[in-house]
Formats: structure tokens, sequence, C-alpha cells
């Protein structure tokens, strides 16, 4: 399974002008708004179910790979400061802490990255809940062998 694949509409990103390419993102930024739109009401049921569990004393993990997962360890980070929340929003990412400053090419199709993450940061007394993650990726939160825990 990969789970990273090249656009091929953009095989020739080294052929285009700046200008070429600044339409070209500008052109695929204007898709976002429209397909989260159509994603509102799983998006709405995925906060309330995470806003009743933080409530009852759980987190929310940011799992990810790449660039995703170090844009969710920055969102983490930032929430303690920003909000005064401490100990609830925690960012792992596919290849540890390593993989934050240093690619680790494979780490987001390993298996078993769930299941050594997820019982480390694991509390016995609250339950958890997770950001939500794209089924395919192996390394994902239902593939770390704890009952308990939840994809939305």
């Amino acid at each position: 399974m990969r789970t990273t694949e090249q656009n091929s509409l953009y095989s020739d990103l080294d052929r285009m002008s700046a200008g070429e390419l600044l339409r070209a993102i500008n052109t695929e930024d204007r898709k976002v708004p429209e397909a989260i739109a159509g994603e509102i009401p799983v998006i709405e049921r995925v906060v309330v179910a995470i806003v009743e569990r933080m409530k009852r004393g759980g987190r929310v993990f940011y799992l990810g790979a790449g660039t995703s997962g170090r844009l969710g360890i920055v969102d983490a980070s930032e929430i303690p400061p920003t909000y005064g929340v401490r100990d609830k929003f925690i960012g792992l990412m596919a290849g540890g802490d390593k993989a934050i400053r240093n690619a680790v090419e494979g780490a987001e199709d390993d298996s078993e990255q769930g299941r050594i993450f997820l019982p480390s940061v694991r509390r016995r007394t609250t339950p958890s809940s997770a950001s939500r993650l794209p089924a395919r990726l192996p390394m994902s939160w239902e593939r770390s062998g704890e009952p308990g825990n939840t994809v939305s």
C-alpha cells in the first residue's frame, strides 16, 4: 500500500514558470472550501464526540506522518501557551520525534507504529479521543491494540 502518491496533473512542475506554479497552487487551494463544505456533518459529529470525551477527562491525539504529522505537532504544541490547556492535546508522528526534523521514509506504512506510540501515552483512568485519521494509514489508532480507543 502506498500512502503518498504524486498528482499526475502536476508531473511537469520543473517545466512550469513561477506564474504557472502560482496559478496551479491557487487552483488547488480553491478546491478546499468546497471539499470541507461537503464534510461539515462528519466534522460536526467528530467535534461533538471529542468535546464530550474531553469533558470526561479525555485527550486529543494528533496522529500523522510527514508534513501533516509535523503540522499536528505544531498545533498541539501551540494549545498550551495560547489557551492554557495542558496535557490534553498530544501530537504523535510516524517515525517518532526523529521524524519531526528528518524524513523517516516508510514510517507511515509501518503497522506497528500505533502499537508502539499509543500505549506509551495512554492513561488508564480516562477515555481518549483521536483526531480523524485516514483509514488507509497503517500507523493508525485502531491498530494500537488498546481497547477503548476511538477513531472518529
